[in-house]
């Protein structure tokens, strides 16, 4: 009887939590966010998180159990910058890029003092070959999002334009 009455507790605070809507995104008007959206303007301000998605679109990958991989499966960079209690910004994410863009995009990472805390295979068996930076970052919000704009640079099509 003990059971049924905790299952029945369980069911019954289940139904009466209320389900949170997602909160629709907004363009950053806040100052904070002022410096980081001039360096990477299509970022986007959702729950007190400036949130950026490139996805990687100049690419056809190819799997050999796969198939074609969409961009939409998550071929894409996400980078977050919020804010740090001690006054700094914070930046958090990950970089799809191609294994040949790798050392270019950590080396434009590491001269901001941004943080690598793991570059990994994003698949196994595809071509061109994915790899994933995943790094972290404490300072300037403008400056990181300049070093950010940098090392976005050195991927995709941006990698054959003229510096």
């Amino acid at each position: 009887m003990k059971i049924v009455l905790m299952i029945a507790a369980f069911l019954l605070a289940g139904c009466a939590m209320e389900t949170e809507q997602p909160q629709a995104a907004e363009k950053p008007t806040e100052e904070r966010w002022q410096a980081i959206a001039k360096e990477l303007p299509a970022g986007k301000v959702i729950k007190n998180i400036f949130t950026v998605s490139v996805p990687r679109s100049d690419l056809e990958v190819g799997h050999i159990d796969l198939g074609e991989i969409p961009v939409d499966a998550g071929l894409s960079s996400n980078i977050y910058f919020f804010p740090c209690p001690c006054g700094k910004m914070n930046v958090v994410g990950q970089l799809t890029v191609v294994d040949y863009e790798v050392n270019d995009v950590i080396d434009e990472l590491r001269e901001a003092r941004i943080k690598i805390a793991a570059v990994a295979p994003m698949f196994i068996g595809e071509r061109p070959k994915l790899m994933m930076i995943r790094f972290q970052g404490e300072g300037d919000g403008g400056k990181l999002a300049g070093a950010i704009k940098k090392a976005l640079g050195w991927m995709g099509e941006d990698r054959n334009t003229v510096k």
